[in-house]
């Protein structure tokens, strides 16, 4: 968001908080509560006989009850009376459910020290509660987190700008794209900005064009089959010259490091990462994107360099980018604070400090202030959980995989599909420690029971293999067989994904005494996986299994 769309966004809360009163001044109240912790916090009205019960809203992840009180002018006997009397009758109905008691008020000025004393007062005598006080400061925090897209259902579309009025079709769309993508919804805004790439093309504006083109390299994931990462780069580095603007070079140079990284060239992505860096380091522009883009090349710089085993020259970059990015927690929708604790977490693994990833993992976890945050950081965590725990990492990986089921339980109105895959990767870790298969087995067997969506198959299809694979191990040699060929008859999508399903198959017939038919399902496997790609690993698993299995059946 550019600083006068903030400006006007900012101004338009600040003119509502100060003329609202009574009702009105509750549905603002409502209004941005419900757009900052969507599914989370629950307004409450008047019902009947019965009012409200003393509640104006409840934030359930913070076990947080509200009372909005916005007179016309803040008396002083009369608010202090306001609030013992919703405190205390709001007890009998709600104590068992909030650990905060927050008084939202109107007075712009602040509350009077008396009012404040009596606040203190209520605490003491009803601790462990917590009784705060939420004011103008205390509501702007909160606006402030609010992304553009729950700004504009709000207050509608700020008056354009002198730069947006000279803006191309093709970079609005583009911007559109980058807002689309904090919403998580990566396919739309790649189908945003390949509408943005025909209209700078047809424009023939090849810097617009490039710069497209980069972020198009960026969002796109070969691996989760969304766009075409190294076609679109080849198509930006062709016209790299036409970027003018530091940021939009910082952002190619970065671009190019992750291409060269997956050519396999390691000196080439070393130094497209330090020509990044060195575009940053060139005059600050007025919106700071520079001093962004910095942060966002020093964590990408971190991993590459721990990919490496250069540990003490990742641990500067390092500890710039967490600074900068803690200083900044809001900034990109607190994308730069998760990418920067993204790699220092990387870090802490390659430098044998799973302590250090722990603590990370866990600020990573209360950097998720919102229902919306919750559901993006608790999908990071999966994917934190489930490398570490193939490094072996037992103990961190765990707790990333804890933290994600939190936050998926968190998400659950907004996103409950979620919570499955959550709970999943957190069996899946417990079963790869092989320290307590039981604990494993009987939380994957409970997420069958869970997965009822058509939405949830692809979960569920992954369960029945860890159900097979933990059946086996335990020496339920035919359960495990049936699990894995009823996942089996399941198996969709691509190559990989069969062959994987056939050498689970394979590893619990061999078990069976079926080494004959496993020796086919893995031979057939392999057929699949070779021209696929896969990573070595797999293909080494992959042809170990033929070996094994031939071995067996040649000293009958």
């Amino acid at each position: 968001m550019d600083q006068q769309a903030g400006g006007f966004y900012e101004l338009r809360f600040k003119t509502q908080f100060l003329e609202s009163k009574a009702n009105a001044f509750q549905d603002m109240f409502a209004a941005i509560m419900s757009k900052v912790y969507p599914g989370d916090f629950m307004p409450c009205r008047p019902w009947g006989s019965i009012g409200d019960r003393k509640s104006d809203g409840y934030l359930k992840s913070e076990r947080t009850l509200f009372q909005v009180y916005a007179p016309d002018e803040l008396k002083l006997a009369e608010t202090i009376k306001k609030i013992v009397t919703d405190f205390t009758d709001a007890l009998p109905y709600w104590r068992d459910y909030f650990d905060t008691w927050a008084f939202v008020h109107n007075a712009s000025a602040g509350l009077p020290p008396d009012v404040i004393a009596k606040l203190l007062e209520l605490e003491k005598i009803n601790a462990p509660l917590k009784l705060v006080h939420w004011g103008y400061e205390e509501l702007l925090l909160r606006f402030r987190r609010l992304p553009m897209e729950a700004l504009r259902s709000l207050y509608g579309y700020p008056p354009p700008s002198a730069d947006n009025k000279k803006q191309s079709e093709a970079r609005r769309k583009l911007k559109l794209a980058q807002e689309i993508v904090r919403g998580g919804k990566h396919s739309d805004a790649i189908r945003e900005m390949t509408e943005a790439l025909t209209i700078a093309r047809d424009e023939k504006n090849e810097e617009e064009e490039v710069e497209i083109l980069v972020a198009l390299s960026i969002l796109s994931s070969d691996q989760r089959g969304r766009g075409d990462k190294q076609h679109y780069f080849e198509q930006a580095e062709k016209k790299a010259d036409k970027l003018k603007a530091s940021a939009a070079r910082a952002i190619y140079f970065r671009a190019r490091a992750s291409a060269l990284e997956k050519r396999q060239d390691l000196p080439g992505a070393e130094e497209a990462y330090k020509a990044a860096l060195r575009c940053c380091a060139e005059p600050e522009d007025e919106k700071g994107n520079l001093a962004v883009q910095a942060c966002v090349v020093r964590s990408s710089f971190v991993h590459f360099l721990c990919n490496e085993k250069r540990i003490d020259e990742a641990r500067p970059i390092l500890a710039e980018c967490e600074e900068y990015a803690r200083q900044h927690r809001e900034t990109e929708d607190g994308e730069l604070l998760q990418a920067a604790l993204g790699a220092g977490i990387h870090f802490s693994f390659e430098a044998g400090d799973e302590v250090g990833a722990i603590q990370r993992i866990n600020e990573l976890e209360q950097s998720a202030t919102t229902s919306r945050l919750a559901d993006r950081i608790g999908g990071e965590l999966v994917n934190i959980a489930n490398r570490l725990s193939h490094r072996e990492a037992h103990r961190a990986a765990l707790a990333a995989a804890e933290a994600s089921v939190r936050l998926g339980q968190r998400a659950f109105e907004l996103s409950p599909n979620f919570l499955v895959g959550a709970l999943y990767a957190e069996a899946m870790v417990i079963a790869k420690a092989r320290n307590d298969d039981e604990t494993a087995l009987a939380k994957a067997e409970a997420i069958l029971d869970l997965c009822n969506s058509p939405d949830d198959a692809p979960i569920k299809y992954a369960v029945q293999h860890l159900v097979a694979e933990l059946r086996r191990v335990s020496g339920d040699s035919q359960t495990a067989v049936d699990l894995a060929k009823k996942a089996f008859s399941t198996a969709k999508g691509r190559p990989e994904d069969i062959a994987f399903s056939k050498c689970a198959l394979a590893r619990a017939l061999n078990d069976n005494g079926q080494t004959e038919e496993a020796l086919k399902h893995v031979k057939e496997a392999w057929v699949l996986a070779y021209p696929a790609d896969i990573p070595p690993e797999g293909a080494v698993q992959i042809l170990s299994q033929i070996t094994n299995y031939a071995s067996q059946l040649a000293g009958c």
